[in-house]
């Protein structure tokens, strides 16, 4: 899944820190996802 991940940031267009928040708010998802 992390694979999967990466290449959709890649995708992103490169805003102003756009990687870095989708990065973060995806590695929250998967934290919450793993705790229930």
């Amino acid at each position: 899944m992390s694979k999967l991940d990466y290449r959709n940031i890649e995708k992103v267009p490169g805003r102003c820190g756009g990687r870095a928040v989708v990065a973060s708010t995806r590695i929250r998802v998967s934290a919450i996802l793993t705790c229930y």
